[in-house]
């Protein structure tokens, strides 16, 4: 065992690390199975008095038992009484009626017995001598049926009684799945808390923890199973006892605890002064709020502390990725298995019973049972062992752990962790507390990262770097994932926010202090510029949406939690912060945060202590006007961002701030209303062309901050003459778009293809993002994004190229499946990008930069993909020598991925797939392993990629962390997305199954935001609907993606004006079922068939029927036998078919031009097959709307092709494309 221990930290912090030693077998006691827990009754309760309820209930139903056998009794005597007067065995209404001779008579209702007079003929009898008497006639059966039911309650009375005096309560429902004890058992309640209800709870019921008793101190021990190699049977058992300090007098501990049974046997509380027991009368669990209740039979006392000690716990080892979980790897041939931990956000209940919210810190021992053969650590210096290690100056330690095999490339982490460390020490002035650092390297891990104090847990791809086998871009990446986690060990370790709903100031700081690290280390990487494509752009897409969130919002139960851990809290928090940083100054925010994590060190907080600490700095630095909380408010509390809107007066430029949507037809969400009517208090910058030089190499440009804070401001823009420029948001700093006047955005793109490097490389990015936006958005014409990538020619910095090629693939992701734009758009795509990759080439140069390295290993990756020959001729010649030295040929490590998926894409067969899978299998170095699994989705057949996500399901083939790549890269195939979605309609449930992290699964629905068909739409609804209680943890994201889509549609009908008639006009081919299908408007009934006649049919339906037609079409064949002969050559014609077509007018004249036969159709449609292949819808919607019959349907689009000669007028000119110009 070691024991650890620790500073104050919250329970989601702790972490440990179990891995292999030495390979040689080593005798061991096994740990014992001392723990088995069973539910031995059900019963309902709404409140906290349950046991009472219970109670009252068993007593009720006693006495209310009583009274029922008294009334059965009755009725019986009398039903005999009745029974013995008539020979009659119907039941029915009796009535006695006396009779002179003393003989009562009985009239039975609608039927005579044996004896008597019918009611008919004495119906004026009976009228003159009323009834005496009235009862019931009960026949034998149903005195059977009654004296059941009654032998039933009083069994039902003497288990309630029974149940009340054991002191067992729960809620019924499906259960929890505890394990199985043979002691007395807890039950589960809906509702266990009796505090008052907020807003976002589950069911009424408050998530929170209350704040009566507050934990001081843990002892934590913790004992893996990980014995043979039975997974199956892999375990883990612990015990903890937990200190308190009692605030409140209160009679009930709540403890969270997540499928972790608990019993009045195991768990008991004393208090630390003498050791004294508190008695428990009940322990309860509740479901939604994933606590225990424990009662006590006299209340706590405030201001003494108690301990709750938990004596045994008992939970399976799975491969979840949650909480305490089992690792797998190979190793020579043999499994290996190592144990680690993944607490954040609400796992730490998952391991062991504890207060699981971030304000409940406390100091953790921590004691780690595990075999003589394996090593264990933890967050703090371990006292059994001494390992290999490095020092700082003042004597701590660094350590870097990772696979036997690959400690060898663990230099650069530790390097690294340990400049950052000091570098964030001397910028906030706040020394680092531990002795140690440990750094982790798990096979097995679902994130990038996890901020463990003391012990910093990272997937194996982020946190090793071999420079021969690695990208530049993976070196990259491992230096911003260490530098974000060192500075979690202030921000979240140190300081921490007091609930959820401030998550941001950690995950938001880190993502932006990230750079400060990065930047001391490596200032040749231009991090900054970086920035604004890899954070802040992303942040900008998210945020425009509709169903965007503030960054603050309150969030209560886990799920919530879980979904708040988003773009919109990482990058759009970043972005704001360093937003926040440009306007105060690096001298100002440097105080202010050291001051804040003084103040607050080893406690938690709330968001407004910070704002407190900037506003202090701020105005003792003269700026006495800003008030910090003010302007973040506006920024953090509303959702989504500005758009200025610029307009030229004279002397100055006029600025109209509004809510930008990509959508406009959007609205936000509802559930978020704006406080402030989408109105933000903006830092403007602004420079023109005649002062551009006053603010070029500005790094700082706090000192050129002008504030707006209404809807329309104007500012001085001094002698600005119509032929100059001027530029807002210097450097990308505020998190805010412009759209300037028409004349502005001329005069920039003629400034860019003169001389771009007057702007900085973040203004260069930005322009393209803004430009590329707004177009989509429908504010400016899509000449003005597409002329300006004509400077790019002459881009020489990889930051402009990334941002431009961002945006690019989302117009590529609109056109590439059903638009005839996509060809000269290709076009387009290969005059620029041929010049950058001859001057790129696919080899690496010896002194190429860093940012160089990243321009070749994105260049090559499009340029292949768009077909610039001179790429791929490179890239096969280099997948070919790789082939033919048995795939195992060094490939140059940036181009790596281009080479092994055009390699993949080129064959026409299973065998270079087949063998990079296997080579995936035993492939140890994750960079190498990673770009062989992308490369496998490049692959053009439907059945290998069906294939490749069945394994991505099967943990035995492909790790449970990967699975989410493997179907990101499928869906980025051609043909990938619509195979994803099928895959994920037909297997949701297996998906869900097999990979329980919800950050995977909700990954898997944002991918379905690229499509942009109103039938993909429809399906996704649908999914919606059927699979809503299976989407929780994945709601928002669920609704995200839904409106992506819609925003996707609305573009194409905005751009390219594809009609639903312009689609629908293609199922003329397919008569049979259309008119079978769409009979929901009444028979078809023109003769003979016309097109307008048809159309009219069909646009006269119901949308149900557009998804019914549109589902035949998927099922049916797209050649005709008679047309289309199989054969190896695609699309080959046998006579039959040539001769066929001849027969029919198909570009015919006058009242015949709007008749094309059916079989002219299918001959079209045929020209879209291969083999004989059935095809998607869109493709044969496609290609009959090419038909010029069809082409008056469609109106004029904003990306429209032009045949004719291009213009180069001064004005905003379309771009030169071959044999077409696109405008």
């Amino acid at each position: 065992h070691c024991n650890s221990s620790r500073p104050n930290s919250n329970a989601s912090r702790v972490s440990w690390y179990f891995l292999w030693n030495t390979p040689t077998a080593v005798e061991h006691n096994a740990v014992p199975n001392r723990f088995r827990s069973k539910v031995n009754g059900l019963t309902t309760r709404n409140s906290t008095e349950g046991s009472s309820a219970v109670a009252l209930f068993a007593n009720s139903a006693i006495g209310g038992s009583i009274v029922l056998v008294a009334v059965f009794v009755l009725i019986v005597l009398f039903a005999q009484s009745a029974t013995e007067k008539t020979q009659n065995k119907m039941g029915g209404y009796a009535r006695y009626v006396p009779s002179s001779d003393g003989n009562n008579v009985v009239h039975l209702d609608g039927a005579n017995a044996a004896g008597t007079e019918s009611l008919h003929e004495n119906h004026q009898q009976q009228q003159a001598q009323p009834p005496i008497k009235r009862g019931f006639y009960v026949s034998f059966p149903v005195v059977l049926i009654i004296s059941i039911l009654l032998v039933c309650a009083i069994l039902a009375a003497i288990l309630a009684t029974f149940f009340a005096a054991t002191g067992v309560t729960c809620s019924g429902g499906a259960g929890v799945g505890l394990p199985n004890s043979n002691d007395s058992s807890v039950g589960v309640t809906d509702s266990a808390s009796s505090r008052s209800s907020k807003a976002g709870d589950t069911n009424g019921e408050d998530l929170r923890l209350p704040t009566d008793v507050l934990p001081l101190h843990y002892e934590l021990t913790l004992a893996p199973y990980i014995y043979d190699d039975n997974e199956s049977a892999f375990y883990f058992s612990g015990s903890v006892n937990i200190t308190i300090h009692a605030m409140n007098a209160t009679s009930v501990i709540h403890l969270h605890a997540d499928r972790i049974a608990l019993s009045r046997e195991t768990v008991r509380i004393v208090t630390v002064e003498d050791n004294a027991v508190l008695p428990l009368t009940d322990i309860e669990y509740s479901l939604p709020s994933q606590w225990y209740l424990l009662k006590l039979a006299s209340p706590v006392q405030p201001g003494k502390q108690y301990r709750i000690e938990i004596l045994d716990f008992r939970k399976p080892l799975l491969l979840d990725l949650r909480g305490l979980y089992l690792s797998v790897y190979t190793q020579d041939g043999r499994k290996h298995y190592l144990v680690a931990s993944q607490l954040q956000p609400t796992d730490a209940r998952k391991t062991f019973p504890c207060f699981d919210e971030p304000a409940f810190k406390a100091r953790f021992d921590v004691r780690l049972v595990h075999r003589r053969d394996f090593l264990a650590i933890s967050n703090m210096q371990q006292q059994s062992f001494e390992y290999k290690q490095d020092r700082d100056s003042r004597g701590r330690l660094y350590r870097t752990w990772a696979r036997p095999e690959l400690v060898g490339i663990a230099d650069y982490a530790l390097t690294a962790v340990k400049n950052i460390t000091q570098f964030f020490e001397g910028y906030f002035e706040v020394p680092f507390p531990l002795n140690k650092t440990d750094q982790a390297a798990i096979p097995d891990f679902i994130a990038g990262g996890m901020e463990n104090w003391g012990l910093i847990t990272y997937r194996e791809s982020r946190l090793l770097f071999d420079p021969k086998k690695d990208t530049t871009s993976s070196l990259q990446n491992i230096g911003n994932v260490i530098s974000h986690e060192v500075a979690h060990m202030w921000f979240g370790n140190l300081v921490t926010p007091q609930w959820w709903d401030d998550i941001w100031l950690n995950e938001g700081f880190a993502t932006f202090t990230q750079i400060l690290g990065v930047r001391q280390l490596h200032p040749d990487w231009d991090i900054d510029a970086q920035f604004v494509v890899e954070t802040q752009m992303v942040a900008f897409y998210s945020d425009s949406k509709g169903s965007s969130h503030p960054i603050y919002m309150e969030v209560q139960n886990p799920g919530q939690i879980t979904e708040i851990f988003d773009t919109i809290t990482y990058r759009k928090g970043a972005a704001v912060l360093r937003m926040l940083y440009s306007f105060v100054g690096d001298r100002v925010f440097r105080r202010a945060i050291g001051n804040y994590l003084k103040q607050n060190s080893y406690s938690s907080t709330f968001h407004t202590s910070l704002y407190d600490s900037l506003t202090r700095e701020a105005q003792a630095d003269g700026r006495t006007g800003l008030d910090v909380a003010e302007v973040m408010d506006r920024w953090i509390k509303q959702m989504g961002h500005p758009v200025l809107t610029c307009s030229r007066e004279a002397g100055s430029i006029r600025l109209e701030q509004s809510h930008f949507l990509s959508d406009p037809s959007q609205k936000p969400d509802p559930k978020f209303v704006s406080e402030y009517n989408y109105t933000w208090i903006i830092p403007v910058t602004m420079v023109t062309q005649s002062n551009a030089s006053a603010a070029a190499g500005l790094e700082d440009v706090s000192s050129l901050v002008q504030w707006m804070r209404i809807k329309s401001q104007a500012f001085p823009a001094g002698s600005l003459t119509p032929g100059e420029w001027y530029l807002l948001n210097l450097r990308s700093a505020g998190f805010y778009r412009v759209n300037y006047d028409r004349q502005n955005w001329r005069v920039i793109i003629a400034q860019l293809m003169a001389d771009h490097t007057v702007f900085t490389p973040q203004d260069r990015a930005r322009l393209l993002d803004d430009s590329f936006s707004l177009a989509a958005a429908g504010l400016v014409d899509y000449s003005v994004p597409l002329n300006m990538t004509r400077y790019l020619l002459k881009e020489s910095h990889y930051v402009p190229w990334r941002a431009a090629m961002s945006k690019l693939s989302l117009l590529h992701s609109m056109l590439h499946r059903s638009s005839a734009v996509y060809g000269p758009f290709s076009a387009h795509m290969r005059r620029l990008l041929a010049p950058a990759y001859a001057d790129l080439g696919i080899e690496t140069a010896r002194g190429d930069s860093h940012l160089r390295r990243l321009r070749r290993a994105l260049i090559s990756t499009f340029a292949c993909q768009y077909g610039v020959s001179a790429c791929r001729r490179d890239a096969l010649r280099l997948f070919e020598q790789f082939a033919s030295k048995n795939y195992s040929v060094h490939l140059p490590p940036d181009v790596r991925r281009a080479v092994l998926c055009e390699g993949v894409a080129s064959s026409t067969s299973a065998e270079h797939w087949d063998v990079l899978y296997q080579r995936s299998q035993i492939e140890v170095h994750p960079g190498l392993h990673n770009d062989i699994l992308r490369a496998l989705a490049c692959t053009h057949q439907p059945w290998l990629l069906n294939r490749y996500l069945d394994y991505a399901l099967d943990k035995s083939k492909i790790r449970s962390q990967d699975a989410a790549s493997v179907f990101s890269v499928v869906s980025a195939n051609s043909n990938g997305l619509q195979i994803v979605w099928d895959y994920m309609r037909n297997n949701w449930d297996v998906i869900v199954e097999r990979v329980p992290n919800s950050f995977a699964t909700a990954y898997f629905v944002y991918l379905l935001g690229e499509f942009n068909t109103p039938i993909r739409l429809m399906e996704m609804e649908e999914f919606r609907a059927k699979n809503q209680d299976k989407l929780t943890a994945v709601q928002r994201t669920m609704e995200q993606s839904l409106e992506s889509v819609r925003i996707n549609i609305h573009w194409m009908n905005s751009n390219l004006h594809v009609k639903l008639m312009s689609r629908l006009v293609g199922l003329i081919g397919l008569l049979p079922p259309l008119l079978l299908l769409c009979s929901c408007s009444g028979a078809w009934t023109a003769e003979p068939a016309t097109l307008d006649s048809i159309v009219d049919h069909v646009l006269g339906c119901r949308t149900k029927c557009y998804w019914l037609v549109i589902e035949a079409l998927d099922r049916a064949p797209l050649g005709h036998p008679n047309q289309l002969r199989e054969s190896s050559d695609p699309g080959v014609l046998d006579k039959n078919a040539k001769t066929n077509r001849g027969k029919v007018n198909v570009y015919g004249s006058g009242s015949n031009s709007a008749h094309k036969s059916f079989s002219s159709r299918w001959y079209e449609l045929g020209q879209l097959n291969t083999s004989g292949a059935r095809r998607r819808e869109a493709d044969a919607v496609e290609a009959i709307s090419r038909h010029p019959v069809f082409q008056e349907t469609a109106s004029p689009s904003r990306l429209r092709i032009s045949d004719g000669p291009v213009s180069q007028s001064q004005d905003l000119a379309p771009i030169a494309l071959p044999r077409s110009g696109l405008r």
